[in-house]
């Protein structure tokens, strides 16, 4: 009952030696009933605050079930089709949770299936106009090699395999010049 009261006129504005000399307590007594009082109400700001995100990953679980084509007790390979329909808009611990699918599973059904996946497919049609930006711009005479390097000094990551696919993809093919043969010396003289 004096705990109460003390802490009551504390949280008051009343300073803590007023309270100890009237109540007749140390105020070292005091101070410990202070810091008392704010752990438990800290823990309990705590709990409420885990309680308020447990309910937010919940609601947001809802949604995900409500959005999903299939249920959580469907095959795998429909789980991972409505999964990808979903990829970006939701975290991807909390879709693989809400539908039980294991995150690396849900992972590498979206790196391998870059076949049906349009940022793959846009990604090789942005580099496809680079390509060949660059492939017009000099002449028609660099390879995949001088071109990966041009791509890389502009900061796009690409490897010279992927340049080569594209260039082919492209038809653009570098006509070799031989530059002592008897034909291009006829030319310069």
């Amino acid at each position: 009952m004096k705990k109460k009261k003390a802490i009551k006129r504390y949280l008051d504005g009343e300073k803590v030696k007023q309270i100890a000399r009237s109540m007749k307590i140390s105020t070292s007594t005091i101070y410990l009933w202070i810091r008392q009082y704010n752990e438990k109400r800290n823990s309990i700001v705590n709990e409420v605050t885990e309680l308020k995100k447990l309910a937010e990953r919940q609601q947001q679980m809802i949604e995900i079930l409500k959005t999903v084509d299939c249920t959580v007790s469907a095959p795998l390979k429909e789980k991972l089709s409505a999964m990808e329909k979903l990829y970006g808009k939701y975290n991807n611990h909390l879709l693989c949770e809400t539908m039980e699918v294991d995150r690396g599973t849900f992972l590498n059904h979206i790196k391998r299936s870059k076949g049906e996946n349009n940022r793959y497919n846009q990604r090789r049609e942005e580099l496809k106009v680079h390509i060949q930006k660059l492939f017009e711009e000099n002449n028609q005479i660099y390879g995949s090699k001088k071109i990966t390097a041009l791509l890389r000094k502009q900061y796009v990551n690409v490897s010279e395999e992927m340049v080569r696919e594209l260039m082919n993809q492209l038809t653009v093919h570098v006509e070799f010049v031989h530059l002592f043969s008897s034909e291009s010396i006829l030319k310069f003289v």
